[in-house]
């Protein structure tokens, strides 16, 4: 598969049939067969579903990301398929200045579908615009606190924050930044 950059920057693939997740796994696959390796894969909600995981945990890597708070995604918690807000409604909450809200082990995939499950750790977070408001995040390495796995996806924002400034700022396309990164 090969991505290709039109004009205007934007990236296409030549094989349109293909779901954005299976892009994901291919590409993943592309880079450790060129020998690269990572500790972490990192991701926002787009990419966050039970079988992209299960999928890259499979490839031995293990996964930091922001989890959807949809009802349509489960996972298992305490022997029963949840959605992330049931979890967070289910469970007591960490009082007072803590960074965090809320810390549970949980199953990610469905053995019938994924043909695996995984074990791993939802972490919710206050957000600060709204400090009622929270998000999740999910993280396969069950060795690592609540506050390391906070660290970790807070260097993916701070990837994309280089992003928008290169492109602001700096009036760099797409493709430019791109040249740049591969140098």
């Amino acid at each position: 598969m090969t991505l290709v950059l039109k004009e205007r920057s934007e990236c296409h693939r030549d094989d349109q049939d293909q779901r954005g997740p299976d892009v994901v796994i291919q590409l993943l696959d592309q880079a450790l067969k060129a020998g690269l390796t990572a500790k972490y894969v990192m991701f926002d909600t787009w990419f966050s579903n039970p079988h992209q995981i299960v999928q890259i945990s499979q490839r031995g890597l293990n996964v930091v990301a922001m989890v959807k708070k949809s009802s349509k995604i489960t996972y298992e918690f305490e022997e029963k398929r949840m959605n992330v807000k049931q979890i967070f409604n289910a469970c007591k909450k960490r009082r007072g200045r803590s960074r965090y809200l809320l810390s549970v082990p949980v199953k990610v995939g469905d053995p019938a579908k994924d043909g695996a499950q995984i074990d791993a750790r939802t972490v919710c977070v206050r957000t600060r615009s709204n400090r009622k408001d929270w998000i999740a995040f999910i993280c396969m390495d069950m060795t690592i606190d609540e506050n390391e796995i906070i660290r970790i996806y807070g260097k993916r924002w701070d990837i994309e924050v280089f992003f928008k400034t290169c492109k602001s700022f700096l009036k760099l396309l797409r493709s430019e930044m791109m040249k740049m990164i591969g140098q």
